[in-house]
């Protein structure tokens, strides 16, 4: 029987230097879905390099957030309720402009191009259920004239981690100057098809 209903907690997570993803519907997961669809999340002041899918047109739909979009020689912003069309082979990118994060939903037609992704190499993949956490990287408390070293818990610097509902984790969250590093075992594909400039 086809998957017709997905729910977020029923997708894994795969995640990147600049924020995560989780695709819904894939060819992969999907056994005959002619496109994939999910939603990405670009956070503050992040974005990914300009790059190219040869097999596959993209289309973006901005969930929220404010961002500059490249395809191809045009650079425009995008925000909330925007469309992009990204014809297959043009290089792209995308870049998070505002404090929030930029969320978007992103669908590959035909589907499965989001495979050559897990090549990347800051690509980590989360299993389902999983929760994704980030924390501000250390550095100079803002409100604070205190040196970084004065706060030992900050001054190693910032960690991701990955938990299911059972952990007893923290998860921290900073509206600037997000970043994320991989604590624990984490697998990836490699795949072909994503050339970067």
């Amino acid at each position: 029987m086809t998957v017709t209903h997905i729910r977020p907690a029923d997708a894994e997570t795969f995640s990147f230097d600049w924020g995560t993803m989780k695709w819904f519907v894939s060819p992969v997961t999907i056994p005959g879905a002619a496109n994939s669809q999910g939603e990405v999340i670009i956070n503050p002041g992040q974005g990914h390099v300009r790059h190219q899918h040869e097999h596959a047109d993209e289309l973006i739909y901005v969930i929220s957030g404010t961002g500059t979009q490249t395809v191809g020689d045009e650079e425009f912003p995008v925000a909330e309720g925007d469309m992009v069309y990204i014809p297959m082979a043009t290089m792209h990118s995308t870049m998070n402009t505002g404090w929030r994060t930029l969320r978007l939903i992103v669908t590959y037609t035909p589907g499965g191009e989001e495979q050559a992704l897990t090549a990347l190499p800051d690509f980590a993949r989360h299993p389902a259920g999983d929760i994704v956490g980030w924390e501000r990287p250390a550095g100079r408390d803002l409100f604070s004239a205190a040196d970084p070293g004065d706060h030992p818990a900050r001054a190693d610097g910032a960690a991701l981690h990955s938990h299911n509902d059972e952990d007893q984790g923290t998860l921290q969250c900073a509206a600037a100057g997000l970043r994320q590093v991989l604590i624990g075992a984490h697998h990836s594909a490699t795949v072909s098809g994503v050339r970067h400039a």
